[in-house]
């Protein structure tokens, strides 16, 4: 295919199969070009024993654009640079959100020429060094949250 959309996530040059054999959903990606990198990957879902779905995901992407990539994957605004993406995750449950709070696997990312926007280093080290466990959520521009309790 020349361009597949999914929601916000665009692929252009797709090399893709499917397949459907003895209960098992199987997709695989052969090559697809994703934010000026490559993209290769395989799905399945099957059943197990007892009934419930089980998912597997395989992918690499090799050499893409961070700020476009991450962008389109997750909303991710703060990161810039070029680099490589690898995942191997599988989990399994009786709906969505049970597959996906039970996932488990690996996940590698490799960047060259690449920045976090919008955080400044030295200062998060500075934070931390002083408060070592309250100031951990400032790091990121979280904010603390306060317990109630009595008022002093």
């Amino acid at each position: 295919s020349g361009r597949v959309v999914v929601r916000k996530t665009e692929l252009r040059r797709v090399a893709a199969t499917m397949s459907l054999r003895s209960g098992a959903f199987t997709l695989s990606i052969g090559e697809a070009q994703f934010h000026g990198g490559t993209l290769r990957g395989h799905a399945a879902v099957s059943g197990q024993a007892n009934g419930t779905p089980k998912v597997k995901v395989e992918a690499n992407i090799s050499d893409f654009d961070h700020a476009g990539g991450f962008a389109a994957l997750a909303g991710i605004q703060r990161m810039d640079g070029k680099g490589t993406l690898s995942l191997a995750l599988e989990g399994s449950g009786k709906h969505m959100q049970a597959i996906t709070n039970g996932l488990s696997g690996k996940v590698t990312l490799a960047a060259k020429d690449g920045a976090l926007n919008g955080i400044n280093v030295e200062q998060a080290l500075r934070r931390l060094e002083r408060k070592a466990l309250s100031g951990a959520a400032d790091v990121l521009g979280g904010r603390r949250c306060r317990r109630p309790g009595p008022s002093p």
